[in-house]
């Protein structure tokens, strides 16, 4: 095994983790909501019929698969979305298709100055 297809292998096994943390609704639901604005467990939970713990454990899979941040603010923690997870997730999984390829080259080009 070459050190290229090792490299390609652990790529391939991050984005699985990831594209598996973002598979359940409820966690799809919470990276919307954080994408509105930072916000406590609690705040969270306002959203959902979850226990708190269970609202927690989703977090811990968002922030282990490198899609949120915690920030501890006193007695809180805050937590927010890492924009540039989910968009390194979407395009080194995607942008490995020719058909998606394009796609990431007209996003790129829009964002240059």
């Amino acid at each position: 095994m070459t050190r290229r297809t090792l490299r390609i292998e652990l790529d391939v096994k991050a984005i699985a983790g990831i594209l598996k943390a973002v598979a359940d609704p409820t966690r799809q639901q919470i990276l919307k909501l954080l994408e509105e604005k930072p916000r406590t467990v609690s705040e969270i939970g306002e959203h959902f019929s979850h226990a708190q713990p269970t609202i927690s454990r989703h977090l811990s899979v968002l922030k282990n698969a490198g899609l949120v941040e915690a920030e501890r603010q006193g007695q809180h923690v805050v937590y927010s979305l890492r924009p540039a997870g989910l968009q390194s997730v979407c395009h080194g999984f995607f942008g490995n298709f020719q058909c998606c390829s394009g796609l990431f080259r007209q996003i790129s080009e829009k964002r240059r100055p």
